[in-house]
């Protein structure tokens, strides 16, 4: 499922793109509205991203038939023919996949037959049949479940995530893969140990978006009273020089300390340098961490902590 974490930083995407609109922060009810609805979009858009992505497994080996077929001409007498049984075309658990009325019902209202790439399928599928894995699948006498899952696996791991051609088709093919392609991972990861319908459907945890919709409306009441903690802490900072991205982060961590009672504060601050580092410059998470850290004493000094059920994981 997504993680908490990528809740956050969906909701820093969308502050960050909200920072550079004219009519940001004109109307708090308006801008809470916009953003919270950009926010959902953009979970929307990861379950969409993960659906391509296993019809783009599906479409690749399905072409598997027409390699097949083409093979099939090519040998016409039966001596000739190729003597491995194994189809990749049969594989089960793509073939489980398909027969699921849920998914043929994703695939439906997402349109996903219009993804159709057919350099990316080739290109996927050639890469795949000259892995040592895919020689060794060829040869089996018989598959069986776990075959067809690694062999799956293989595709999705070797080619489709490490092949640098592949990712850009992907990139070129699918809007936000880029930005993606972790929230994509753990879901396709999830669909291999399970594979099931509830893979399928339950791809983010509804208690996780609320939570980035409580947060982007306390980021955005609470934009001046956060910068009255935040401040005094970059008296010794050029201010120019600070990232945006940094700024929201900090924001978005002391509204964090303030009111959401059960996200312990020590959770709060690893997790925000995690995402500085990961989204910002090379020194961002040093710096968020000083900061927040500060700020935090200072609210604390202030008697304006208020912690509760501290067994949440943040």
């Amino acid at each position: 499922m997504i993680s908490r974490r990528h809740i956050r930083v969906l909701v820093m995407q969308t502050l960050y793109s909200l920072n550079y609109s004219d009519s940001a922060f004109e109307n708090i009810n308006t801008t809470i509205t916009k953003t919270q609805n950009i926010f959902e979009d953009k979970v929307e858009q990861i379950a969409l991203n993960y659906y391509i992505a296993i019809h783009y497994l599906i479409r690749i080996v399905h072409y598997d038939q027409i390699v097949a077929g083409r093979a099939q001409k090519k040998y016409l007498k039966p001596t000739s023919r190729p003597t491995s049984t194994v189809s990749l075309a049969d594989n089960s658990f793509i073939q489980k996949i398909e027969q699921s009325e849920v998914y043929q019902k994703i695939s439906t209202k997402n349109r996903l037959e219009n993804f159709n790439n057919q350099d990316l399928i080739k290109s996927a599928y050639q890469l795949l049949t000259a892995t040592e894995e895919y020689n060794a699948y060829k040869v089996l006498p018989t598959t069986d479940s776990s075959s067809d899952r690694k062999i799956i696996e293989t595709l999705w791991n070797k080619v489709v995530l490490e092949n640098e051609n592949i990712q850009a088709l992907f990139s070129d093919e699918i809007l936000g893969w880029e930005l993606n392609i972790e929230p994509v991972y753990r879901l396709m990861s999830n669909l291999f140990k399970k594979n099931n319908d509830d893979a399928l459907t339950n791809y983010v945890v509804q208690e996780y978006v609320e939570y980035g919709k409580e947060l982007l409306q306390a980021v955005i009441e609470k934009d001046s009273y956060c910068d009255k903690w935040i401040a005094p802490k970059l008296k010794n900072w050029d201010e120019d020089r600070i990232a945006v991205i940094d700024m929201i982060l900090l924001k978005l961590g002391v509204c964090e300390f303030l009111y959401f009672e059960t996200i312990p504060t020590i959770a709060t601050i690893n997790e925000y340098i995690e995402i500085a580092k990961s989204y910002s410059t090379p020194n961002s998470g040093q710096f968020v961490n000083g900061v927040l850290d500060n700020i935090l004493k200072d609210l604390t000094a202030n008697q304006l902590i208020n912690k509760t059920n501290l067994k949440s994981n943040g």
